[in-house]
Order: structure tokens, then sequence, then C-alpha cells
């Protein structure tokens, strides 16, 4: 039951984890690219303030600083266009490498040009390489534009990739608590119907009845398997127990009875004056142990009885008694033990 209630967390997990991967895609390239497309648009722009600077250096006594400048330029929009390909932009840094290629062979014309104080000259050829430049700028808006529709395209997937997982976790998850519950209602069964059985068993044994038979087969493999041999033994047991103390009461009774008669029979005697004149003091201990020895003569018979009533051969016979002699027999049983105690 845990292993399928927690199948829907494993599912969740792996749904998460595309996702995690996903954003990390977006983060990691689109991102990243709208950065590098942003430095690239900033260099674009030093190279053109670089070149102005240089068209109008022709007066300057050291013109060999804004070429280095020109060209440095140009060296970091080639190091950043190399990048692009890092971010599956491949059609914008060939566009820009060979408008840098166009750039690169017209720029020795202009640095002549400057070198040689040749200032209408340099003005031509800055003016037809502004364009170019500029060109630049389009390819990086462009390659933006495309980024833009690729990162819109990747957040719609991401999104119908969440609302799947959604849908698959909400789906699974009832599954799994569908089948957690038929689960639960078959052990609930299973567990619950040897648990009456045994209920019932232990109520036959306490009531005496040791011959009831479990319906759960005492050769199963687990734990109510094991519950019913040991039932089986413990009734076998107490059956065994029960028929001894059984077979003991008899063979007591029987034993208790002999000498029992004997000493009634000998008080009667006595009582009869066989063994010589009795005076009334000996006379009245003689009855109390005639009162005493057949009282121990009816335990002796409800003893028998009680084997026979257990060997299901009794029978009871109701019948009225009167109370008064019965607490005088017993007042007369204990006067001894008053007698002895000061009671």
């Amino acid at each position: 039951m845990a292993a399928i209630l927690v199948a829907p967390l494993f599912i969740a997990y792996d749904s998460l984890n595309s996702m995690r991967s996903a954003v990390q895609d977006v983060q990691e390239k689109d991102l990243n690219a709208t950065l590098l497309l942003a430095r690239i648009r900033t260099s674009a722009e030093e190279l053109r303030q670089a070149e102005l600077q240089l068209a109008y250096a022709g007066d300057s006594a050291n013109p060999e600083r804004s070429e280095a400048r020109v060209m440095a330029a140009v060296g970091t929009l080639r190091i950043l266009s190399d990048s692009l390909e890092h971010f599956e932009l491949a059609d914008a840094q060939a566009e820009i490498d060979t408008t840098l290629a166009r750039i690169e062979a017209a720029l020795p014309a202009e640095f002549d040009a400057v070198r040689r104080h040749q200032g209408e000259r340099a003005d031509s050829l800055s003016k037809l390489l502004q364009p170019v430049m500029l060109r630049v700028d389009s390819v990086v808006e462009g390659a933006g534009t495309f980024l833009q529709g690729r990162t819109a395209l990747k957040v719609r997937q991401v999104n119908v990739e969440a609302g799947s997982a959604q849908q698959l976790t909400t789906t699974a998850f009832g599954v799994a608590v569908a089948l957690a519950g038929l689960i639960a209602i078959w052990l609930t069964t299973t567990i619950s119907q040897p648990v009456r059985d045994l209920e019932s068993g232990m109520e036959a044994v306490a009531s005496g009845d040791f011959s009831y038979r479990l319906s759960i087969e005492p050769k199963r493999h687990d734990e109510f398997g094991r519950l019913a041999e040991s039932y089986q033994t413990m009734a076998q047991q107490l059956k065994q127990l029960d028929q001894l103390k059984a077979e003991f009461v008899s063979v007591a009774s029987h034993e208790l009875k002999t000498p029992i008669n004997v000493i009634i029979g000998y008080l009667q005697l006595l009582q009869e004056n066989v063994y010589g004149e009795l005076t009334p003091k000996q006379r009245e201990i003689c009855l109390t142990l005639a009162s005493q020895a057949q009282a121990l003569s009816r335990l002796v018979r409800q003893l028998l009885d009680v084997s026979r009533f257990e060997a299901g051969g009794g029978k009871l016979e109701l019948r009225a008694m009167h109370l008064s002699p019965f607490l005088a027999e017993l007042e007369t049983t204990f006067r001894v033990l008053a007698i002895q105690r000061g009671v």
C-alpha cells in the first residue's frame, strides 16, 4: 500500500525534473543568449563610435590610437559572435562574421586616408561603412526576435508538460488511492475473518468446549497459521488437563468414600453404646463428628455428581428446602472453632 501511494510522488518528481531541465535550458541558453546579444549590440555601437572618431582624426597627431580602438572593437565583436553558435544561433553568427569581414576589408582604405590626412576621402569611406556596421544591429535584432519566439515556444511546452504532469499525477494518485482502498478492504476481510474465528475459539475454550475447530488451516505459512497451530495445541493440552482433573476427582471421591463410611459406622456404634455408655458431653461430640462425617460424605457425593455431569450423565433434581435446619447445622459445624477463638 505504501509503494502504491508513493508511486504518484515518483511520477510528480520525474515531471518536476523534466520541468526543471526545461527551465534550466531556458536559463542557460535563451537568457544567456539574450545577454550576449545585448553585449554584441553594445560592442557594435562602440565600433561605430570608434570608426566615426577615426574618420574625424585626420587632423590628429596620433591616429594610430583611433585605429587600434576600431580594431579592438572588431576583435571583441568577432569573439562575441563566435559564442552565438553555443546558443544555437549559427545563422546570426554567420551574418555577423560576413559583416565583420566586409568591415575589415574596408577599414585599410579608411586608415590610409586618415594617415594621408585626406579628410574628404576618409569621410566618404566612413559614410559607405556606416550602413555595413548598422547591419550588425539588424542581425542582432533579428536574432533577438528569433530568440524571443524560441523562448515563448519553450515556455508553452513547459506549460503543456506541467499540465500533462499535473493530470498524470492526479490520475495516478486517484488510481493509487483506489488500489490502496481495495487492498485495505481485502486485508480487512482477510484479517477480520480469522480474528473472529480465533475469538469464537477462545470463547469456546473459556466455556469448557475443547472440541471447537478453527476454520483456519494450521498449515498456512503466515501468522494466522501459526496462531491456529498454537490454538490447537493449547486446546489439546487443556482437554488432557480436564480429563486428568475429572479422573482425579473421580478416583479421589471413590477413595474418600470408604474411610468416611467407616468413620460414620463407628460413630453410630458409639452412639448406640456398643463400646460402653457415653457421657452427655461425649454424646454431643459424637453427634458433631457424625454431622461433619455426613457433610464429608455429602461433599464426596457432590464430587461424584460433578464427575457425572462433566461426563454428560448427570441430572438436576430441583426441590425446596427449609433454611432453619441448614443454618442450625452450619452453627453446629462452626461451634468448635468459635469456642477455640472465643467468639
